[in-house]
């Protein structure tokens, strides 16, 4: 009978863990929300874990989080579920099964994703596809937190604002984990952390 989970995927999901609770603790303070490098690392995890290592690890983040282990940029406890930048944490999820599902097909089915110079830029658009899910679930609950549960005017400008000054340095982030993901590939092939 095949184990569900591995001792490697216990360990790779772990590490995957450890990076996205660094990534909260980088962070850069703004006005509307605290940008941090979370989004970097799930996306990495997403290009080259898997299904299984990226949704696990995603769901073992937040729910450390929701039990009151600091991992979140702002701390943790069941309080973060009311915090504004709530769902791009519920995003991370969605947009890591997503983006993770397509990869595992690619690499499975299309013999071009074994070239780096070919994969890079199908990685770059599957970044971006991440970052794109992130916030469509995001900006809403953000909107929803602000708007709704603390009864704070949340403007259209605002709203502007919040992706004109987030979105481009998210971009980048995302482009630089396809980056990391195409140079990566190779050695966690070498020992077995991906299929071919």
């Amino acid at each position: 009978m095949k184990k569900f989970l591995t001792i490697f995927d216990i360990t790779y999901t772990g590490v995957f863990v450890a990076l996205m609770t660094i990534g909260a603790k980088i962070s850069i303070p703004t006005p509307i929300v605290v940008i941090t490098f979370q989004l970097a690392f799930a996306c990495l995890g997403s290009l080259i874990l898997g299904v299984k290592r990226t949704v696990i690890g995603l769901i073992v983040y937040t729910l450390m989080g929701l039990v009151g282990i600091p991992v979140f940029a702002t701390g943790g406890g069941f309080a973060y579920a009311i915090a504004p930048s709530f769902g791009y944490v519920l995003g991370f999820i969605f947009a890591g099964l997503v983006t993770s599902l397509i990869v595992e097909y690619l690499y499975k089915k299309k013999p071009f994703m074994q070239k780096s110079a070919t994969a890079f830029p199908v990685l770059i658009g599957l970044a971006l596809l991440n970052l794109t899910i992130v916030n469509l679930i995001g900006i809403p609950y953000l909107f929803m937190i602000k708007d709704v549960y603390m009864d704070v005017p949340f403007a259209q400008a605002a709203l502007t604002a919040l992706i004109v000054s987030t979105i481009p340095k998210d971009a980048a982030l995302v482009t630089l984990a396809a980056f990391a993901a195409v140079k990566l590939r190779p050695a966690l092939l070498a020992h077995n952390v991906v299929n071919a």
